[in-house]
């Protein structure tokens, strides 16, 4: 019980982390997180390959690996895209003030 609770504060501390990178003035900062996880999870499929794995147990783990993936580029589009909208909101602000 208590390794999940570190596991799920570390998962939200991360996840926090994801929302800071990715609102920042450089788009590609908010992509390290999840690059950094799936080539985790590249390594953990290459490691499974080694041993005499089934494809299919394979495929299952990189897909469930590769969750936490999914959410970072998630929050990496979702905040993205609102900087955008905002900025064309400041884009279409500028004419009506003159």
């Amino acid at each position: 019980m208590k390794n999940f609770i570190v596991f799920f504060l570390l998962f939200i501390a991360m996840v926090l982390l994801q929302v800071f990178l990715s609102k920042r003035k450089d788009k590609f900062m908010g992509l390290v997180l999840p690059i950094l996880t799936f080539l985790r999870s590249l390594y953990t499929v290459f490691s499974l390959w080694t041993r005499s794995v089934s494809v299919g147990e394979i495929f299952g783990y990189f897909f469930f690996v590769n969750i936490p993936t999914i959410i970072f580029i998630v929050i990496y589009f979702i905040s993205r895209k609102k900087i955008k909208i905002n900025e064309d909101i400041e884009k279409m602000n500028i004419p009506d003030l003159r």
